[in-house]
C-alpha cells in the first residue's frame, strides 16, 4: 500500500511540476524576458541567439510532455496490474469456495446414504416396515429434503433419487418416503430408470430427463417447468395436474397417461404419443403439438387456443367442448372424432381430414375451411366459417 501511495504521489508532483514550468515558460515568452524581439536590438546575432532559445524552449516544453505522458502511461499499467491481480484473487477464492462446497455436498451425500443405509438395514425396525406418516418414515422424508436443499450438484441429485428408487422406499406401490416438496430441480436424470416412482409433487423444475423410463410412474402436481422430456418414456403415468408449462416432451411416449387438469402452455409435445391418453380440461394453450398421435384420446373441454396441431392424428379423439380458437389444424386427421360444441373460430383446417368428424354445435366462424371439407362432416347446429347457421 505505501508502495502504491509513493507511487500516486510521485505522479502528481511530477504533473505539478510541470504545471509550474510551463506556466513560467509561458510567462516568459508573452513578456520576452528570454527572448528578445530583433526590432529592439536591430542586430542579427541577437535574432539567431532568440531563435536558439525558442527552439530550446519547444524542446524543453516537448520533453516535459513527455515526462508526463510517460508518468501518466506507466501509472495507467501499473492500475491495469493490480486491477487484473484482483480479479484474478478473486477468481481464486470463488473458485477455492466452489472447490469447498463439493467438498462438503460429498460429504453430506455420503452421510445421508450412510444413515439412511442403517435404517434400511435396521434388523430390528428396517425402514421398509415403515409406512409414510409414521415416526420412521418421518425422520427419513426429513434427512432427505434437509439434504436435497443443500445439494446444488445435478449428478448428486441423481445419485440420492437413484438410491431412493432402487431401495424400494418411493415405489409407486408402496411409498415409505414421500419427496412431495423435495429440491430435486436441475438434476440430471438422463436415461434414468425411474419406472413405477412415488414423485408426486416434487420440485424438478428444469431437471433433465431426456430418454428416462417414468412408465406408470406418479407424477401427481409435479412441477415440471422446463423440464427436458424429450423421448421419455411415460407410459401410464400420472401426470394428473401435474406443471408441465415450457417442457420439452418432443417423441414422448405418453400412451393411456393421465393428464387432466395438467398445466402443458407453451409444451413441446411434437411428434410425442398421447394415444388414449386423458387430458381432460388440461391447458395446451400454444402447445406445439406438430405430428402428434392422439388416437382415441380424450381432451374434452381442453384449452388447446393457438395451439399447432398440424398433420396431428386425432382418428376417433374426443373433443367436446374444446377451445381450439386460432389453433391449427392443416392437415390433421380428425376422421370419427368428436368435436360437438368445440370452439374452432379462426382455426386453420385447410386439407384436414373430417370424414364422419361430429362437427355439432360447433362454432366455426373465420375458420380456414373448403365446402368440400366440411362436407364430410356432422354439422347439425353448428356455427358455419360465414356465421350462418347449419341447419
Amino acid at each position: 500500500m505505501n508502495r502504491l501511495l509513493r507511487r500516486r504521489f510521485g505522479v502528481i508532483a511530477g504533473a505539478v511540476l510541470l504545471v509550474v514550468i510551463l506556466a513560467f515558460l509561458l510567462v516568459a515568452l508573452t513578456w520576452g524576458i528570454i527572448i528578445p524581439s530583433p526590432s529592439e536590438t536591430g542586430s542579427s546575432e541577437t535574432s539567431s541567439t532568440g531563435t536558439l532559445l525558442t527552439g530550446g524552449v519547444v524542446g524543453a516544453i516537448v520533453g516535459l510532455v513527455g515526462v508526463f505522458v510517460a508518468q501518466y502511461l506507466t501509472g495507467k499499467r501499473h492500475n491495469e496490474a493490480l486491477l487484473h491481480a484482483r480479479e484474478l484473487e478473486a477468481q481464486r477464492a470463488q473458485e477455492a469456495a466452489q472447490l469447498e462446497a463439493q467438498r462438503a455436498g460429498e460429504a453430506a451425500l455420503q452421510k445421508y446414504l450412510e444413515q439412511m443405509g442403517k435404517l434400511i438395514a435396521d434388523p430390528d425396525r428396517p425402514l421398509h416396515r415403515s409406512t409414510v406418516g409414521d415416526n420412521l418414515s418421518t425422520v427419513a422424508r426429513a434427512q432427505t429434503l434437509s439434504i436435497l436443499e443443500g445439494l446444488e450438484d445435478p449428478a448428486r441429485k441423481r445419485i440420492l433419487l437413484q438410491f431412493l428408487y432402487e431401495s424400494g422406499v418411493i415405489s409407486k406401490d408402496n411409498p415409505i418416503v414421500s419427496v412431495a416438496g423435495a429440491n430435486l430441480a436441475a438434476a440430471d436424470l438422463v436415461s434414468a430408470n425411474l419406472e413405477g416412482a412415488s414423485l408426486g409433487e416434487a420440485n424438478l423444475v428444469e431437471s433433465n430427463l431426456g430418454g428416462s423410463n417414468l412408465g406408470g410412474s406418479n407424477l401427481e402436481a409435479a412441477n415440471l417447468v422446463g423440464a427436458y422430456l424429450k423421448e421419455a418414456n411415460l407410459e401410464g403415468a400420472y401426470l394428473k395436474e401435474a406443471n408441465l408449462r415450457w417442457a420439452n416432451l418432443e417423441g414422448a411416449k405418453l400412451g393411456g397417461a393421465y393428464l387432466e387438469g395438467a398445466y402443458l402452455v407453451g409444451a413441446i409435445l411434437e411428434g410425442a404419443i398421447l394415444d388414449r391418453a386423458r387430458l381432460g380440461g388440461s391447458n395446451l394453450k400454444e402447445a406445439n403439438l406438430v405430428g402428434s398421435k392422439l388416437q382415441g384420446a380424450n381432451l374434452e373441454k381442453a384449452n388447446l387456443k393457438e395451439a399447432n396441431l398440424r398433420g396431428a392424428y386425432l382418428k376417433e379423439a374426443y373433443l367436446e367442448g374444446v377451445n381450439l380458437e386460432g389453433a391449427y389444424l392443416d392437415r390433421a386427421r380428425l376422421g370419427g372424432a368428436n368435436l360437438e360444441a368445440a370452439n374452432l373460430v379462426g382455426a386453420n383446417l385447410v386439407g384436414t381430414y373430417l370424414e364422419g368428424a361430429n362437427l355439432r354445435w360447433a362454432k366455426l366462424q373465420g375458420a380456414a375451411v373448403t365446402k368440400e371439407e366440411l362436407g364430410k362432416a356432422l354439422l347439425e347446429g353448428a356455427t358455419m366459417p360465414d356465421g350462418s347457421k347449419h341447419g
